[in-house]
């Protein structure tokens, strides 16, 4: 079994079960007394990092990481579970601790698709409607559907990838950057590019996020240097 895939599973089995004894314990008071918070278990403590750290061990250097964390919060616990293992720059040796603060990087597709499906859940829109529903400002991209943009299919090109973009991230790495003048990186004109095509804008993270504010009737703004 691949490393990703006996890793999950090993993570998934001990908190699973961690999980399945905090509310059968629960469930054996018969709802009258509420039971005192317990601290966690040191074994699933000791097995999770254990895990982690084989994780590091054979993956840091296929996927240039230095760490990994991971935080667990299990019913009726005093706290979470925090693991970590690694140091907090690659090939360095200050270690990681679970007050590391992580680059967001991709988590944030994730997000931004929740979003979308919960305000179509609310009935505020369809993931069948169109960019020139919402954002007419972009008449070449008007056909494409936000359920496109979500599964990365609109063939619209990805704005780092732009002579504009690194200019600016060059000059300034840490300035604030709005979704539209991230989407305005990108030629508005420029033909789209046919079957999957990995993008920044044409995925689910920026069109949808300005469809979603708009919706919302909200304005939005990120730091370029966590974009992705």
């Amino acid at each position: 079994m691949p490393i990703r895939k006996r890793l999950f599973f090993s993570f998934t089995i001990r908190v699973v079960t961690a999980a399945i004894t905090a509310i059968a314990a629960l469930c054996c008071s018969g709802g009258s007394a509420v039971l005192p918070p317990q601290p966690p278990d040191p074994a699933l403590v000791s097995a999770l990092s254990a895990d982690l750290t084989d994780y590091l061990a054979q993956r840091s250097t296929v996927e240039h990481i230095s760490a990994a964390s991971l935080s667990v919060s299990l019913p009726g616990a005093t706290t979470n579970i925090d693991v970590t293992a690694g140091s907090a720059q690659y090939g360095g040796s200050s270690p990681v601790t679970k007050a590391s603060v992580f680059q967001v990087g991709s988590n944030t597709k994730a997000f931004t698709a929740a979003v979308i499906l919960q305000l179509e859940a609310e009935g505020k829109l369809t993931i069948d409607q169109t960019v020139g529903h919402w954002l007419p400002q972009y008449p070449t991209w008007r056909n494409v559907t936000i359920k496109r943009l979500l599964d990365m299919t609109s063939g619209i090109a990805t704005y780092d990838d732009t002579q504009a973009w690194q200019q600016s991230y060059s000059s300034a790495p840490t300035a604030d950057v709005s979704p539209a003048q991230l989407v305005a990186f990108v030629d508005p004109k420029a033909p789209l590019a046919p079957g999957w095509t990995y993008s920044k804008v044409g995925s689910i993270f920026r069109p949808p996020s300005i469809v979603g504010w708009r919706v919302l009737g909200r304005t939005g703004r990120t730091q370029s240097g966590s974009c992705s």
